[in-house]
């Protein structure tokens, strides 16, 4: 029961304690209105006179690093992969021999092919002669009908003798034109053989990858062994020399971006700033993240590579504002103060409010107006600690 309540106790010591802290409790309260003889000494060095200027305003959003030309090696046929050229960082031209796959069952195929056409041009030649003899002997039969047809109208033959030679003619006209139709059929078959070899030396050739392009291998993803698949990456290429990044900015800029505009990037990874220029903006804005696209071409910068990290730096325009450099504002606890000249010529604390502007510069945004007059807080320390 007792170590109960002592658990009670503790617990309710440990709320009143971060209450407390919470609350800036344990941080040296300062009187904004008292007046220290160090400020006073501070009242003849005016150090900065406060004034709105005319500031351009700039829009960071972060991005990627990419490549325009980013292009994946994939099979087009199912294989066995026998040997793989190059590694991650390599150096390719276009048309450069990458890897090669088994092609033994495609060679097998073409070999097919190739025999198919030699048995159709062979019926070709077969049906052809087919076609000739029919033809003579069609010549001969017309002929024949035409002389027993004259002689049956002058009565020399009797209708039986005609009708036999009529239908010797018909029945040679029929295989004429069953030898031209094999012909025909003939011929297509070759045509057909054609194509098909045509289809088996592209697939022999898909057992070659090579480079579409001058580029670098930044992405391996098969070894001699290894079973290729339609659709499936073997390696991934992109061209060093057309580098971009990719950012999305807010939908009310839509209107200050333009192509042609010139913008700057910084990329951790290099520790470097680099130029570039707004090239391509989506027309479409995200539902979601109520943004749109930009890519910003870079060109060629060889520390550079795609999947870095940037931060995009867009010129939005101009407003007036009010900087103040970082050392003329203290920090205590979480409020921010200066030391400005008050009325009465005398210098005193006053709170403000400011926001990051650049690398040791804030911009004021509350409690002070322009031609106000602050001093230097260091020159405060010289003369002993401040109240």
């Amino acid at each position: 029961m007792a170590l109960k309540i002592l658990s009670m106790v503790i617990a309710a010591l440990v709320i009143i304690l971060l209450g407390l802290w919470q609350s800036n409790f344990f941080v040296d309260k300062i009187d904004l209105n008292q007046k220290s003889d160090q400020v006073i000494m501070a009242e003849a060095k005016t150090a900065l006179t406060v004034e709105e200027i005319e500031v351009a305003e700039n829009y960071v959003a972060t991005g990627t690093i990419h490549s325009r030309d980013e292009v994946d090696i994939s099979p087009r046929v199912i294989a066995r992969v026998l040997s793989v050229n190059f590694r991650e960082g390599d150096t390719v031209t276009r048309d450069q021999l990458l890897a090669t796959l088994d092609n033994a069952d495609l060679k097998s195929g073409l070999a097919a092919s190739i025999k198919q056409r030699e048995a159709s041009e062979a019926a070709v030649k077969a049906a052809e002669e087919m076609v000739q003899a029919a033809q003579a002997d069609f010549s001969t039969m017309e002929k024949n009908y035409e002389r027993m047809k004259n002689l049956r109208e002058s009565k020399a033959i009797s209708q039986s003798q005609f009708d036999e030679a009529e239908g010797s003619f018909k029945k040679a006209r029929a295989g004429l034109a069953g030898a031209k139709m094999e012909l025909v059929a003939a011929e297509a078959r070759v045509g057909q053989a054609n194509e098909a070899i045509v289809q088996a030396q592209a697939l022999l050739s898909y057992s070659d990858l090579r480079s579409p392009m001058d580029g670098v291998i930044f992405q391996r993803l098969a070894d001699p062994g290894d079973l290729a698949v339609v659709g499936q990456p073997l390696l991934r290429i992109f061209d060093p020399s057309r580098l971009m990044l990719e950012a999305n900015i807010r939908e009310n800029l839509v209107s200050s971006v333009r192509t042609g505009m010139k913008a700057t990037f910084a990329v951790e990874a290099t520790g470097a700033t680099y130029e570039g220029e707004v090239r391509e903006i989506s027309p479409f804005v995200n539902t979601s993240t109520r943004t749109f696209l930009v890519k910003v071409c870079l060109g060629s910068s060889p520390e550079v590579r795609p999947g870095m990290f940037g931060k995009l730096t867009l010129p939005i325009g101009s407003a007036k504002m009010i900087l103040i450099p970082e050392k003329f504002i203290t920090r205590i606890g979480q409020m921010e103060t200066v030391i400005a000249k008050a009325p009465d010529g005398q210098f005193e604390r006053r709170l403000v409010k400011c926001v990051p502007h650049s690398k040791g510069v804030l911009r004021l945004l509350t409690g002070l107006t322009p031609g106000e007059a602050l001093a230097d807080p260091t020159m405060l320390k010289k003369g002993g600690a401040s109240k």
